[in-house]
C-alpha cells in the first residue's frame, strides 16, 4: 500500500439500491400505465377479488378482519373498507405525476388521497411545468390530516413559484396533529416561525435555517432527530454542532456536513464518542464536502480529493456512518506525513479491520 494511505475494510450487510434510483425506476414504469386502468383501480375492492386458489383468498379475507383463518369471511366489514381506501390511496399518490403529465383529471385521484387516511405520503411533481397553482391548491386541501410523513418535491414545476399558496399548504401541514417528517423542496427562510410549531419535528431544513447560526439555534434542545445538516458552520460554532449531533446521535439516520472544515474535529471526535455510547446505531447516510456515502456505495477513493480540511476526524465520521447499515467495504483515505495515528481503540469501536501506512 502506497505510504501516506490506510485502508479500512468493513464487515457489512447489503441493503438495497438507493431511493434516488429507485423512484426513477418506478416513475418509468408507471409513465406507461394505462389511465382507464388506473382510475378503475382507484373504485377495486378486496372482497370482490379472486385467486387461483380460493383456500388463498379466504386466508387473505380472514386475515384483513382478523378472523380464524378457515372461517367463512363476512361480506362486508369496516376493515374491508379501511384496507380498499388505504390502497388506493396509495395507488393515486403513485399515479398522480403521469395523471399530470398527461393533463387528466386530478379529481379522483386526490380524493382517494384524501380518503386513504395515509399517515406517510411520498409526492414527487418536480419539474412538472403542468402541474399549477390551482392543482397545488387542491392538493394542500387533500392532504390528509393524519399524515406523518410527507416528502413532497414541487421544484420545476408551475406552482412552485406560486408562494402564496406554498405558504398555505405550509401552514396546512404544521397543523397536522402527528407531523413528525416534513421533506419539501420549496421551503424557504419564512417558513421558520411555522416550522418552530411542530416539536416533534425530525429534521430542521438547511433552506429553511440557511445560516449556521440560525440553524444551531432552532437545533437547541432537539432531540430525536433523523437528519441534521450542519453545514455552513465556522470554527467557533464547533462546540454547538457537535452538541447537536449528540443530542439526536440515537435516533440519526443522515448527516451532512459541508463547508464546516473548522467543526469537522469536534463533530468526529462527538460521533466516536456516541459510537462509544451504542449510538448512531442507525445511521445509514453521510454527506460531506467530496463524498456522499449511502446503503448502496461499496468503495471510496478519498486519496485524490482536493479538500481534505477535516483530517482524520472526517475518517471518524465515515467509519460511524458505514459501522452497520451500508455496503461499504473498502476506504481509501490518504493522510497527511507524520500525522498521528487514530485512536488505538477505533478500530474495535468501529467494528473494522484498520490498517494505517504513514510516513
Amino acid at each position: 500500500m502506497a505510504a501516506g494511505c490506510f485502508t479500512l475494510l468493513l464487515l457489512t450487510r447489503r441493503f438495497e439500491p438507493h431511493k434516488s434510483c429507485a423512484v426513477q425506476a418506478k416513475q418509468k414504469r408507471e409513465a406507461l400505465f394505462p389511465l382507464e386502468l388506473a382510475t378503475k383501480a382507484l373504485s377495486v375492492k378486496l372482497q370482490a377479488a379472486e385467486a387461483s386458489v380460493d383456500a388463498d383468498r379466504v386466508h387473505i379475507l380472514n386475515a384483513i378482519v382478523g378472523a380464524e383463518p378457515d372461517a367463512e369471511p363476512p361480506a362486508e366489514h369496516d376493515q374491508y373498507a379501511r384496507m380498499n381506501a388505504m390502497l388506493a390511496g396509495r395507488f393515486a399518490a403513485g399515479m398522480l405525476r403521469v395523471v399530470v403529465a398527461r393533463g387528466k383529471p386530478l379529481d379522483p385521484f386526490l380524493a382517494a388521497i384524501k380518503a386513504s387516511r395515509a399517515t406517510s405520503l411520498v409526492l414527487d411533481l418536480s419539474k412538472m411545468i403542468k402541474f399549477t397553482g390551482p392543482q397545488l391548491k387542491l392538493l394542500t386541501a387533500a392532504l390528509p390530516v393524519e399524515v406523518e410523513e410527507l416528502d413532497l418535491q414541487l421544484a420545476g414545476s408551475k406552482a412552485a413559484s406560486e408562494d402564496a399558496l406554498i405558504t398555505e399548504l405550509v401552514k396546512r401541514m404544521v397543523g397536522f396533529p402527528n407531523l413528525r417528517w416534513f421533506d419539501f423542496d420549496c421551503f424557504t427562510p419564512k417558513h421558520a416561525p411555522l416550522l418552530m410549531k411542530v416539536k416533534q419535528l425530525e429534521l430542521i431544513p438547511a433552506a429553511v435555517w440557511p445560516s449556521g447560526k440560525a440553524r444551531l439555534a432552532a437545533l437547541a434542545g432537539r432531540t430525536g432527530l433523523k437528519r441534521i445538516d450542519l453545514s455552513g458552520m465556522s470554527a467557533d460554532q464547533a462546540s454547538l454542532a457537535a452538541e447537536a449531533l449528540e443530542a439526536s446521535s440515537a435516533s440519526l439516520t443522515e448527516l451532512i456536513v459541508i463547508n464546516s472544515p473548522g467543526c469537522m474535529k469536534a463533530i468526529g471526535e462527538a460521533a466516536m464518542t456516541a459510537l462509544s455510547r451504542g449510538s448512531l446505531s442507525n445511521l445509514v447516510a453521510l454527506k460531506c464536502d467530496d463524498f456522499v456515502i449511502s446503503k448502496e456505495t461499496t468503495s471510496l477513493d478519498w486519496s485524490g480529493s482536493k479538500n481534505q480540511s477535516g483530517g482524520l476526524a472526517t475518517a471518524q465520521l465515515l467509519a460511524c456512518a458505514v459501522k452497520r447499515h451500508t455496503s461499504l467495504t473498502s476506504l481509501t483515505y490518504a493522510a497527511a506525513p507524520r500525522k498521528r495515528s487514530l485512536n488505538p481503540d477505533f478500530g474495535t469501536r468501529c467494528g473494522c479491520f484498520l490498517t494505517v501506512d504513514l510516513d
